[in-house]
Order: structure tokens, then sequence, then C-alpha cells
């Protein structure tokens, strides 16, 4: 079925743009639904210009392959965490796990933490929000401008990034916007095509003891580079889904209709309602709860609701402490 449906949202894509329709949903994925519009109105609602009198942070950069000091200026921002963390006052829930901090990458990516609030190497990122593919810089000279606005219901990130191409200055100016609902949008103001830039789109990862990441969900976002896209105002709309850690009994966890595009399980030995495969994996793996599981309500506990002691000492992973939120100039802001 979901084969059918993604193939269905890829005929979509294609057909020409004076048929196709302002509004599209490209993905059957458990934890978001997806929904790209080229409605400019829509857009440009979604849309706050971040300039010097409303930005929580600014920073910008040259890049310059053949420059020392543009490599040294790279090399600063990914040494100085304070430049490019941002503490989020709010919990946001990304796949359902609430979080705390990200990291904002200067080439239009949005790093998230694992459950112990650490980020992996610059090298191997597998947990982001990234509103386009990796610029390459091995040729082309750039300048990036990247703006935040960070409140207590909403962290905006602003990229601006000019680039020369085949000896024409080209340019893209885009936001990605996380807001406390757990909400996600991409807006993309102007870009010159085929400047490179797509959607990466989401993904999470979890960590077993070995220290490896495994990625257990990468939803793509839709191709915006083919000509059936205008250069200007498209946005991309990623709203959560409930998730089995919603739950916390063994009932809902297994009946509940909320969740029905899931299959969950509930471990009693680790009180988690789980698919097995998220943050929470380790703690599943030393419970032994792929042996334990109830997968049937009827089997539920008459108390289900009650709390149960986990036979390991492993802690559900939480997050790092919010940190206090910081004042911020009184902006009308937008809303999805």
């Amino acid at each position: 079925m979901r084969s059918k449906i993604n193939f269905l949202c890829k005929i979509l894509l294609v057909i020409p743009f004076t048929i196709i329709p302002k509004v599209v949903t490209c993905e059957n994925n458990p934890y978001y639904e997806t929904n790209v519009s080229q409605n400019m109105e829509i857009a440009k609602s979604l849309w706050l210009e971040l300039d010097d009198n409303i930005s929580t942070m600014s920073f910008s950069m040259n890049i310059d392959p053949t420059s020392q000091k543009s490599w040294d200026e790279m090399d600063a921002y990914y040494k100085y965490d304070k430049i490019r963390e941002q503490n989020l006052s709010f919990d946001f829930p990304f796949y359902g796990h609430p979080i705390h901090r990200v990291r904002i990458d200067w080439n239009g990516r949005i790093v998230t933490p694992d459950y112990q609030g650490q980020f992996s190497s610059p090298l191997v990122i597998t947990s982001f929000i990234t509103p386009h593919d990796t610029f390459e810089y091995d040729k082309n000279h750039q300048r990036v401008n990247i703006r935040c606005f960070n409140t207590d219901s909403q962290l905006r990130v602003q990229w601006e990034i000019t680039m020369m191409y085949e000896e024409s200055a080209m340019s893209c100016k885009f936001q990605a916007t996380l807001y406390n609902t757990g909400n996600i949008v991409f807006v993309y103001k102007n870009c010159d095509w085929p400047l490179r830039v797509n959607p990466k789109g989401l993904s999470d990862t979890y960590e077993l003891d070995d220290g490896i990441r495994h990625v257990y969900d990468h939803l793509k976002g839709p191709d915006i580079r083919n000509n059936n896209y205008r250069s200007s105002w498209i946005s991309i709309h990623f709203t959560p889904r409930p998730t089995c850690l919603n739950h916390k009994d063994c009932s809902s966890c297994l009946s509940h209709p909320s969740t029905s595009h899931m299959t969950c399980f509930w471990c009693p030995t680790a009180n988690l309602c789980s698919t097995g495969k998220d943050w929470y994996h380790q703690v599943w793996v030393e419970n032994n709860c792929d042996k334990k599981t109830i997968k049937k309500s009827q089997s539920c506990p008459v108390s289900s609701t009650t709390t149960t002691t986990r036979t390991k000492t492993t802690k559900i992973p939480t997050t790092t402490a919010k940190p206090k939120s910081t004042s911020t100039p009184t902006t009308k802001t937008p809303t999805p």
C-alpha cells in the first residue's frame, strides 16, 4: 500500500505546473505527514523576514576553496559551539522524543542530538532536519548568511547563500522553523535554479552500546529542483503523527486508534510502549523485550496502568535540562 501511495505522489509531482494541485501530500510515513505547497499566499504567511532587529543570532562567512582564511573560518565555526548551538525553551517533539538543543550548520542543516543530548561527528551526521541537500563547496565561491529567531514557541533559522555558478552569481534564501507543537516547516523564498538545493528531509537514529548509530527512519523531502516547481515561495510542512511513545500503559499501547498506523508493542519489564526501533532501543534490548513483549491488548494485565519495576537498572533516557528562556523582541510570528 505504501509503495502505491508513494508512486502516486511521484506522478502528481511531475504533472505540469498548470494543473498540479496547490498542495500535495507526498509521503506515507508513520511519523510525519508531508505537505508540499506552491501556494504563494501560504508560503508568505509562514515566512518571517529575519533582520538585525529581531534575529537572536547571526553569522556570516565566505567560503572560497582557494583561500586558507576561508577554511579557517569554517574550522572556527565548527569549533565554537556557542555560535551554532541553540537551546530550546520548549519541549520539541522530534520523532516523539523531546529535545531541547540543536546545532545549526552553515550549509543549511539543523542537527539533532541523541537521547543523551550528544551530537554526532560533523563528518557522520545521521539525525537531522535538513531543508536541502548539502551544498558543494569544492570549486564554487560562496557567501553564507545565517540568522536565528529563537523564542518560547519556535526556532526559526534562515540561510541566505550566494554562489558563483558558471561565472554567474546565484542565490537561495530559505528557512526552517521548528514549532513547539512539533510541526516543522521549510519555506523557500527565492532560489536560482539550478543551484543545488533540495530538501534532504528528516532523519533519526538509535545508538547501541557499540557506539554505532542506526537510522530507523529517513523521511526524504520531495525533489523541488525540477521544472514543475517555480523558483520562489515553495513551502513544505511536516506534521507529526502520534507515536507508540505517547502511550504509558499496556491497554492504550496496543489498542488506541491514534497509533493504528504503527505496530506498537508493550514491554512490561521496561514499562515501555515502542516499536522496538527508536531512541530507547538499548533499553528494549537490555530488558529482553523481544521475548517478553505483549502484542495483543487481550493479554494486558488487568491493572495495566500500574507502574511496573524494570528488571534492569537501565534508566529511560532523558534529554538535557531545559534552559531558561531568554527575552526576545515582541514580534508577531507566523504559525503553521
